[in-house]
């Protein structure tokens, strides 16, 4: 799914480190997505959540879990995420492509 087609909730929820970097990760360590090519397996992904229950049950000590209030920002940013090699958003059971 295309960014522009998706409808989040009012409020998403991300888990960033301690430096409030961003969490990335692969796009080969979800287990739901091994049925795509390899070439899209290594792109690199971030997770929103809906809920904080479910952000915070796969946060660790040294990460902490931060409200986004205005999910479009995700529209807007997009440009600024696919710089850092980020090019895709996985939410809830969506791939997200930026």
């Amino acid at each position: 799914i295309t960014i522009d087609k998706v409808d989040f909730p009012q409020v998403v929820y991300l888990i960033v480190d301690q430096n409030i970097d961003l969490q990335i990760k692969q796009l080969n360590h979800f287990p739901n997505w091994q049925f795509l090519p390899s070439k899209d397996l290594s792109r690199k992904t971030l997770v929103i959540y809906n809920d904080i229950k479910s952000a915070k049950r796969d946060c660790n000590k040294d990460h902490k879990v931060i409200k986004v209030p205005n999910p479009k920002v995700f529209k807007l940013a997009s440009s600024r995420l696919k710089s850092k090699g980020i090019t895709r958003l996985i939410n809830e059971e969506n791939l997200i492509s930026l």
